[in-house]
């Protein structure tokens, strides 16, 4: 539902709230039926020199030896427990994401051609999908003393939820979120052969990390920030983010136009590298001497980029014209990242790293043309 109130002849009051429900994803389902298809095996490194180049200390097993091998088909020390990556949530896990949408804001007409606005945005996502890429273990397979709120050792076979299973990665729909944003913008229409618009956000996201399961159940005492339960700013998380671009017709055919964007550094998942807390995974937050990185707490460089576009007409016979055109990206060639080591034991911690994504390209040139008729 919205509401728009003008206030007087070139102002208007305007708001607005909508609760919106996000996609049921089953993909997840789809690959918890293809563990039923193949043997993910997970080895424990027993400490021999050769372990990497030969982790079954022997010949590797085919499917059907391997499948023999399983420890709930045949129990013993030498038996093979599979793993898997993603997994379905049970039930009380499986929600339909939502969110609540609200706005509220302002738009005056300067003049005919000249307006601003401004708006504060709030989302809230609830039920939003956790787990795969976060750095908060993912491992149901534990279970964790109540009386310390650490998990029980991953290496300890007899502690785990599952004993006949190594790893098993779940994602669950239980992450809440915050959006909280001041939007402005300025637009001027085409007049006097130039146009122009730009936008500023000013905002701020949160999110929250769930407690961890115990086996198939939420744990429902405390347990150290490392481990889940935190609320705090979130990865992706940036504080400014502001848009220019125009376009002038210069004249004699010729028509120059142009983009600036600016971006303040992006919040990252940063990780101390290791799994102190023996939870079968890599990426804990434990440092060794028991401090916690803090949550999301890597800021990425800001971003500089300045696109640019040299348009010339041709006019040709009757209404048929042809256009050469020239496009710069990345006019300055600034060096942007998106993505960067993120594993404070890795000598490169804090190093940009490689990203394909176009938006991060160093100075690229294009030409082209376009025929009207």
């Amino acid at each position: 539902m919205g509401i728009a109130y003008k206030l007087k002849d070139r102002t208007v009051l305007r708001g607005g709230f909508g609760y919106y429900y996000g996609e049921v994803l089953n993909n997840i389902s789809s690959f918890t039926w293809s563990y039923a298809n193949i043997v993910s095996v997970q080895l424990l490194n027993d400490g021999r020199a050769d372990f990497a180049a030969n982790p079954f200390n022997g010949p590797v097993p085919t499917y059907d030896q391997a499948k023999q091998r399983l420890c709930s088909n045949a129990p013993g020390s030498a038996c093979l427990r599979p793993g898997m990556d993603t997994v379905a949530p049970p039930p009380g896990f499986a929600h339909v994401p939502y969110s609540y949408q609200a706005s509220v804001g302002v738009e005056r007409q300067l003049r005919g051609d000249v307006a601003v606005e401004a708006d504060y945005a709030y989302i809230g996502g609830r039920h939003e999908r956790y787990g795969q890429g976060h750095t908060p273990q993912q491992n149901f397979n534990l279970t964790y003393d109540p009386a310390t709120g650490v998990n029980y050792p991953f290496t300890d076979i007899s502690r785990r939820a599952f004993p006949n299973w190594g790893v098993v990665q779940m994602e669950i729909f239980d992450r809440r979120s915050n959006y909280h944003g001041l939007q402005t913008a300025f637009t001027k229409r085409l007049s006097n052969r130039w146009q122009a618009s730009g936008t500023y956000t000013l905002s701020w996201l949160y999110d929250s990390d769930p407690l961890p399961l115990s086996g198939l159940e939420q744990v429902t005492f405390a347990v150290p920030p490392d481990l889940g339960g935190q609320y705090g700013l979130a990865t992706t998380d940036q504080r400014h983010r502001a848009v220019f671009n125009g376009i002038w017709d210069v004249g004699y055919g010729f028509q120059l136009s142009g983009l600036y964007f600016y971006g303040s550094g992006l919040r990252f998942a940063s990780n101390y590298g290791g799994d102190l807390r023996q939870t079968g995974r890599s990426n804990g937050l434990l440092r060794p001497n028991g401090t916690i990185v803090p949550r999301n707490s890597f800021v990425g460089d800001p971003i500089h980029r300045v696109d640019m576009r040299i348009l010339r007409r041709f006019p040709l016979r009757g209404r048929a014209r042809l256009d050469g055109i020239l496009e710069i990206f990345n006019l300055f060639d600034h060096a942007n990242y998106g993505t960067y080591t993120l594993a404070e034991s890795n000598p490169s911690y804090g190093r940009p790293a490689l990203s394909t994504n176009v938006a991060y390209k160093p100075r690229m040139l294009q030409l082209g043309f376009r025929a009207t008729f």
